[in-house]
Order: C-alpha cells, then structure tokens, then sequence
C-alpha cells in the first residue's frame, strides 16, 4: 500500500549563515560615515559663525567708512566754498581802487560847462549822462576821454537839446571800457 502523506514534512531550515564579519564592517563603516559627518557639520558651523563675526565687523567698518567718506565730501564742499570767496575777495580787493581811479580821471578831464548826473561802473564798462551848455564842450570832453590812457572804446551815444531852468543846454550819454 502506498501511503501518500499529504502533511508537509516539516523541513528545517537550513539558515545560511552569513559572514559575521561583513556586518561588522558595514557597522563600522556607517558610524565612521556618521562621525565624518559630523565632524563636516561641527567645522562647517564653526566656519559659518567665524564667517557671520567676519561680515558683522565688515558692515561696522564700513559704516564708518561711509562716515568718514561724508566727512571728506562736506570738507571738500566746504572747502570749494571757501576757495569760491577767497576769489571774490581777491577780485573785490583788486577792484577796490578801479572806481575811484574812475572818478578821479573822468572828474579832472571835465572840462567848464559840463557836469555829469549820472556815472554807472558795470565790470569793464562805464556809462555817463550829463549836460553840457555847448556841444562843442561835449566834444572836447569826448575827445579828452580819449586820449586818456585809462579808457578805451570811448563812445557818444547821444546828444539831444533841452530847457534846464529856461536855459538851453544839451543833454548827452556816453560810453567807455576801462583798459587792462
């Protein structure tokens, strides 16, 4: 008879063992893997705050550069503005005696007959009105103008007749540079 056993013979497994030692070096491997990382992250921390202290000192220099920097700007504006008076002053002191050398020469070459009412000093060029009683005393003023070595481009703009006080006379302006 043939006896068919239809229960499953329990088969004992047969464990392959595995290499004990390969384990131990994945292990090992892992925690070496894990103390690099670490150890990167411990140095890449300290760098990073090394790097913030670094940054924090560079934005204080900086500012106190650009401090500085204004400083200088306000010292150079300040001094342009001084250079920009000192110019003027020296202008204005060079200048000082132009108008009373003008006075003083249109004042002596006037000759009898002519009196002025009106004297206008604007950079190089002066301009004159007055009355005369006789053109030909504006003329010969005129001319004494121009043969001063002060004046140049002496120039008679206009004579015209009038009645000052029931008295003919002739009204006139002129025109002159003051040389150098």
């Amino acid at each position: 008879m043939i006896k068919i056993n239809l229960l499953r013979k329990e088969e004992k497994a047969t464990k392959v063992k595995k290499p004990a030692g390969f384990m131990i070096y994945v292990l090992l491997a892992a925690l070496a893997a894990f103390i690099v990382m670490g150890l990167a992250t411990f140095y890449l921390n300290s760098k990073k705050d090394a790097m913030q202290v670094k940054i924090e000192n560079n934005k204080k220099q900086i500012a106190e550069l650009k401090k500085k920097i204004d400083e200088a700007k306000k010292f150079e504006s300040f001094n342009k503005e001084l250079g920009k008076h000192k110019t003027l002053i020296e202008t204005l002191r060079k200048n000082q005696s132009i108008p009373v050398m003008i006075l003083d020469e249109v004042s002596s070459l006037l000759p009898d007959g002519i009196w002025l009412t009106n004297l206008a000093y604007n950079g190089s060029t002066v301009a004159v009105e007055g009355f005369g009683f006789s053109n030909s005393d504006i003329v010969t003023y005129v001319d004494s103008l121009k043969l001063s070595a002060n004046f140049s481009d002496v120039y008679l703009e206009e004579t015209k007749q009038i009645q000052v006080e029931k008295v003919d006379t002739y009204k006139f302006k002129l025109n002159f540079r003051i040389k150098g």
